[in-house]
């Protein structure tokens, strides 16, 4: 389970550019990542087929009760009587939606926000996101249509009440998790969808990370520039030789993509005190509730936009991010940052797939791994989220709040 909703025909389409490369990340997974899956040796092919044929005997051992296999690829069933409403020009059918409209009517979220003008199905784009599923921004960048894959499904429906209550508290300002506006099934594919906030404008981001307070912490931007992500596998048996050598024979996206996951670890987030207080706070109740809800492997997405002031008249302005009261400005230097904020892919549930992958992490991925048991991840999270946000210096803190606009997107 990381911005998410108009302009006349010619503003979009220049908008573009920007809008594919926020798709990027928020699928955060190149082909160049789905080509590092495969073996390309010997050594590797061997060390592949040994694990597979592991899991598949534990896999094969597993025998779900009352299976259905229609319930085994979308999730929990649609009901009868369920609400319908139009999304990009199909009837569609909407889950809970008593609880969903709640946090629609708060944000000002209509259902012609996603009319035919503002999105299509046809535009869906396989992201390579987890599961690889369908997804595609809304023409002006401001919302994401995603498809869900059946744990994410199953898990929406039976958390729904604890999320929406938790987005509701403090008029929507309260949580730092995503903003889902619509939980429903497409007749037309048999499939179940969401729409969500973007955490992020449309604007070009400077640098964006992806953290989780683990060994999987990465920059998914830097200076404006995408890094894509080369991934060590665990039957890549040259590169873990090599790594523990001399990173002079590593290609040289795997060496920057490895110098940015080091740099994301360490990094330091220097907000106004009220900021900093108000995001360490927001986090912790929201994993508060991720925690009692039995979910994991969720990250903190923070996206920075950079405006150089010091030769500029008046001070520089940063469009709202896709949560309320954001974004959270602050003056360093000269360097004016806005920094949007949020928790999103929350909907990763202990699973029986995620406890085989704990065993294959625990061997071969570096510590600390991400893919453990809910109230360990929460700690792991809480523990590294205190420590990468601290306040700036009291001096001028005044002087630069002034700057900070309270944004709201109304759609």
């Amino acid at each position: 389970m990381g911005d998410m909703v108009g302009k006349d025909g010619a503003d979009r389409k220049g908008s573009r550019p920007a809008l594919e490369e926020i798709n990027d990340i928020v699928t955060r997974r190149s082909s160049r990542q789905r080509c590092s899956l495969l073996p390309r040796t010997a050594s590797e092919l061997f060390l592949f087929l040994l694990c597979t044929s592991v899991c598949l005997g534990i896999c094969s051992s597993f025998n779900p009760p009352h299976f259905h296999p229609a319930r085994s690829l979308i999730g929990r069933m649609p009901s009868t009587g369920m609400e319908k409403v139009k999304i990009g020009g199909e009837e569609v059918s909407l889950y809970n939606d008593k609880h969903f409209v709640k946090i629609r009517d708060q944000m000002g979220v209509r259902p012609t926000s996603l009319s035919e003008d503002s999105f299509s199905f046809l535009e869906l784009n396989a992201g390579g996101g987890k599961g690889g599923s369908l997804m595609q921004f809304t023409r002006d960048g401001a919302l994401l249509v995603k498809q869900l894959s059946k744990d994410d499904h199953d898990s929406l429906c039976e958390h729904f009440e604890a999320y929406c209550n938790r987005i509701l508290q403090g008029h929507g300002r309260a949580s730092l998790l995503a903003r889902i506006y619509f939980h429903f099934y497409r007749p037309k594919d048999k499939r179940n969808y969401v729409v969500m906030s973007s955490i992020f404008p449309p604007e070009k981001l400077h640098t964006v990370f992806d953290l989780k307070g683990c060994a999987d912490d990465k920059i998914i931007r830097e200076k404006g520039e995408s890094i894509p992500q080369v991934h060590k596998r665990w039957f890549m048996v040259h590169w873990l030789v090599s790594e523990g050598l001399c990173d002079c024979i590593l290609p040289s996206s795997r060496i920057r993509y490895k110098q940015g996951k080091t740099k994301s670890r360490q990094v330091v987030f220097n907000l106004l005190p009220q900021d900093c207080r108000h995001v360490v706070e927001a986090a912790r109740e929201d994993v508060k509730v991720l925690k009692a809800s039995g979910l994991m492997d969720y990250s903190l997405i923070v996206g920075v936009i950079e405006r150089d002031c010091r030769h500029e008249s008046g001070s520089p302005s940063f469009p709202p991010g896709g949560i309320a009261g954001q974004p959270y400005v602050v003056e360093e230097g000269g360097i004016q940052r806005a920094y949007y904020i949020g928790i999103i892919d929350f909907l990763q549930g202990w699973t029986f797939g995620k406890k085989v992958a704990h065993v294959i992490k625990y061997l071969f991925a570096p510590k600390p791994i991400s893919t453990i048991k809910p109230d360990l991840y929460a700690d792991q999270f809480i523990e590294a989220n205190d420590r990468r946000f601290q306040p700036v210096k009291s001096d001028g803190a005044e002087h630069h709040d002034e700057h900070k606009k309270p944004s709201t997107r109304n759609v």
